[in-house]
């Protein structure tokens, strides 16, 4: 049943737990005293596919909120990366810099209804409420380029001033910087039209790593069990390690 639905699930120790307004005895008692027959009841619910197509592994597994929200994000996004895509790739070949994993740029609808479905259930599990029409992601469309450890820098700064001088708005984190072990330059955008995307800049040898680090990362996420979850983050810490900051 739970499968169908956005809810998550919450522990409950005690009735001081109970979210504001829920009251499970007066619930049952109202399902007591219901005077509907229950063909009446069945007669008031909405139609299946108003809840979920059956046959839509994405529906079924993030839920209906999250997979319409992906596909209005998508819908938006597929119109506008044509353009974007072509000035990226202008950019990566004035700069001698090469384009990594190019065709996966757009994220897949099953991806982005899973990322919509886990931050939602992580915003509610902090006691904040949000619904999904109100939510934002910057990286539906996404790009890494790579260069050379020597050109890097100068590359990243030849970029970002060209997309500056065309309009864009550019926000930048670089992780080359600070305590993370992940290593790389990325970059939110937002085009003139207002579209916005990332640009992952990296080494040959960063890219490669975050390539296993993201291997790595996708075993955690599919298991409950936290040893092994903290066996993969060691791993991945010294992964990172092996990566050398490129000049400059």
């Amino acid at each position: 049943y739970h499968a169908y639905c956005d809810c998550i699930a919450v522990a409950i120790r005690s009735k001081s737990d109970y979210p504001a307004g829920y009251d499970p005895e007066k619930l049952y008692e109202d399902y007591k005293n219901k005077e509907q027959t229950t063909q009446e009841f069945r007669d008031a619910q909405p139609a299946p596919n108003e809840w979920i197509d059956p046959g839509d592994p994405t529906r079924k597994r993030w839920g209906v909120g999250a997979t319409n929200k992906a596909e209005a994000i998508l819908e938006k996004a597929r119109e506008a990366e044509g353009a974007i895509s072509e000035r990226v790739l202008a950019l990566a070949d004035k700069n001698g810099a090469t384009m990594d994993q190019f065709e996966l740029r757009v994220k897949t609808r099953d991806s982005l209804a899973r990322k919509l479905r886990t931050d939602r259930d992580q915003i509610l599990l902090s006691g904040q409420t949000i619904d999904f029409d109100d939510m934002k992601v910057s990286d539906a469309v996404r790009y890494t380029m790579v260069a050379d450890s020597q050109d890097y820098s100068s590359t990243i700064q030849n970029v970002l001033s060209d997309f500056r001088s065309e309009g864009y708005s550019v926000r930048v984190k670089n992780y080359w910087s600070t305590d993370s072990p992940y290593k790389g330059v990325n970059v939110a955008l937002i085009d003139p039209s207002g579209q916005t995307f990332e640009l992952q800049f990296h080494t040959p040898a960063s890219v490669v790593a975050r390539k296993e680090s993201w291997r790595l990362y996708d075993i955690s996420r599919s298991t409950r069990d936290l040893a092994k979850k903290a066996r993969i983050e060691r791993e991945q810490v010294a992964l990172w390690r092996l990566v050398l900051d490129p000049p400059n």
